[in-house]
């Protein structure tokens, strides 16, 4: 794991819940584990393409799974992997020696079958820049277009709105962790109902 960034890198390949969607042999897992910062979600993206580049003819192959290991981070970043994996339809799972909290579980919620046998906690989103600033008037303006955002984006990965009320229920400088019925109900376990129309047969 790096000190400032999402670590991403390759996990397995052929793992259970890891789906082959077209022509491909293979189907490879990735993990990404650690803080999500500003620029992750391009070291993603690049991390992607080399995959692809380095895909031949003979040995196709696709990221269909992607592990989460992480303690949230930028939220911004969060849903810019997100709205990534979402776009290349890819599974999202959260390991029995894993977790991921804040920020993470928006990454967690793209994932067009989502599963975690690892705890999966949240809290409110905040700015870190208005912490201790006394500036009430700027960080409920911030709070608010970001609460926009998240909820654009819940709507765009066909998760309830529900995920959002009960993230700003808990303070920022808190956590709490969803039981197994919470994480169902709230549509972080499961599969995304477009994919499963289109999902190939098994």
């Amino acid at each position: 794991m790096q000190a400032h960034a999402a670590d991403v890198r390759t996990a397995a390949v052929d793992p259970p819940g890891c789906e082959i969607i077209g022509s491909e042999k293979f189907c490879a897992a990735i993990l990404i584990s650690g803080k999500i910062e500003p620029g992750d979600a391009d070291r993603v993206n690049a991390f992607f393409s080399r995959i692809d580049q380095s895909a031949t003819g003979s040995l196709p192959i696709r990221i269909g799974l992607a592990y989460l290991d992480s303690p949230g981070g930028n939220v911004s970043e969060a849903m810019k992997i997100g709205r990534l994996l979402r776009s290349r339809q890819v599974g999202t799972f959260i390991t029995i020696d894993s977790f991921c909290a804040s920020a993470c579980v928006l990454i967690l919620a793209s994932g067009v079958h989502r599963a975690a046998a690892g705890p999966v906690e949240i809290h409110s989103f905040y700015s870190p820049g208005f912490l201790g600033t006394g500036d009430f008037v700027g960080a409920n303006r911030q709070y608010e277009v970001l609460s926009r955002a998240v909820e654009e984006y819940l709507r765009e990965m066909r998760v309830p709105r529900t995920l959002l009320d009960e993230m700003i229920k808990v303070p920022h400088s808190m956590s709490r962790r969803l039981s197994l019925e919470e994480t169902i109900n709230l549509g972080l376990l499961g599969i995304d109902p477009v994919y499963a129309q289109v999902r190939k047969s098994k």
